[in-house]
This record gives structure tokens, C-alpha cells and sequence, in this order.
């Protein structure tokens, strides 16, 4: 695997794709499925709190929290286009000086990335095909919550990332969606000393699963 752009995500998620999600937020700013993590995260009293997301794409997620009373923030990720992306917003935002970016397979380099009071993997678990080490790597580093998004793990939404999957092979493209399962997930963090606290569905059909965890 790439350490650098695992499951082809730098190729997916190019400068178009970037400058696509980089207008999208300033011009409507969060999606719903964003919008309700921030809105139960800000109620937990993250006054001063640290933040590291993985896979953050522009950095509207991490940015809206510290809008609500987060410190600091880390980002990591895979595109190097997103990375470049969300230091302009951040910088354009007053917060260039209380954020700092990677680039790269956050599994692969966690030993390089401190940890943080609040760990963020929004839409991040369903593009990397080993979960168990994502998320390992994710709960040793959060000291307070881990919250996640994910897709549902229906059969309407499996067979259409099923779909999606044959597509991107007939274009020889490498990435590819997982509908990685929703107890493994728990039963990864709770191993750890993690419980669920918060969960809600959002999107078309309540595709996406919003999962909140916190350290016991």
C-alpha cells in the first residue's frame, strides 16, 4: 500500500475535487450530516479542547469546531490537494497559525501525530480498506471522543457501492468503497475503553451512520 495515497485517495480526491468542496462550504457551509457531529460535539463543553481529524478533506469539520471554542487542530491526509486546500481556508479563516496539516496514510505515520481531546473520521472509514487499523489508531489517540461517519450497512446501500466499485475497476481507477460493519466498529473502540454515546442517520435514505464515542 501507498503510505502516501492509500486506496488510490489521492487520485480520487484531486485539486477539481477540492476546489469543488472548498466553494461548496463557503457558499452553504456544512452539509446536514456535518452539521449535527458539530452540533452535539459543541455541546460537550470543548472549550479549549484539541482536535485531530483524518481524512478532513477542506477542513470545514475541524474549522466549525473551533468556531464553537476548540483550541487547536491537526489534519491528516491521504490528498496532498485537499491537504493545500484546507491551509488556505483555515489561513483565509484567522485560524493559520492554530492548525497544522499532513499529508498521508495517518495509519501508517500515527506515531508522528499527537494525540487529541477529540478525533474526527467524518465519511473517512468507508474509503480505507483495512478499518480495524484505522480506527485502532484513531481511539489511541483520542482522549475524549472519537466520532465517526460512515455508510449504512444495508442492502440498497451495499449493492450500490457494489455498483460503484465494478465502475471504477472498468476505469481502472484503484479506489474503491467499503460498508465496513457497524459492530466492528464498536467492538474495535469499545476494546479500547470506548462507549457510544450519540448516534443519528443522515443523508438520502439516512445513508450515513453519525457515531460518537468517548473514553470511559
Amino acid at each position: 500500500m501507498n503510505c502516501c495515497s492509500p486506496n488510490g485517495l489521492d487520485e480520487m480526491f484531486n485539486e477539481s475535487a477540492a476546489r469543488k468542496d472548498l466553494k461548496s462550504y463557503r457558499k452553504k457551509g456544512l452539509d446536514r450530516r456535518a452539521r449535527r457531529l458539530v452540533d452535539f460535539l459543541s455541546q460537550q463543553d470543548i472549550s479549549e479542547a484539541t482536535l485531530l481529524e483524518i481524512g478532513g478533506g477542506v477542513g470545514a469539520l475541524h474549522l466549525e469546531l473551533m468556531k464553537a471554542g476548540a483550541a487547536k487542530a491537526v489534519g491528516v491526509d491521504a490528498s496532498s490537494a485537499y491537504v493545500k486546500a484546507a491551509t488556505s481556508l483555515a489561513q483565509s479563516m484567522g485560524y493559520g497559525d492554530a492548525v497544522e496539516y499532513h499529508v498521508g496514510d495517518f495509519a501508517e505515520r500515527e506515531q508522528d501525530i499527537p494525540g487529541a481531546d477529540i478525533v474526527l473520521l467524518d465519511r473517512v472509514i468507508c474509503c480505507y480498506p483495512d478499518m480495524k487499523a484505522l480506527v485502532t489508531a484513531s481511539g489511541r489517540h483520542a482522549q475524549r471522543f472519537c466520532a465517526l461517519t460512515y455508510p449504512r450497512r444495508t442492502w440498497p446501500i451495499r449493492a450500490g457501492v457494489s455498483f460503484i466499485n465494478v465502475v471504477m475497476a472498468v476505469f481502472r481507477r484503484r479506489f474503491r468503497i467499503f460498508v465496513h460493519h457497524p459492530r466492528e466498529v464498536t467492538a474495535t473502540l469499545a476494546s479500547m475503553g470506548f462507549s457510544r454515546v450519540f448516534e443519528a442517520y443522515a443523508g438520502f435514505g439516512r445513508m450515513w451512520e453519525i457515531a460518537v464515542y468517548q473514553r470511559q
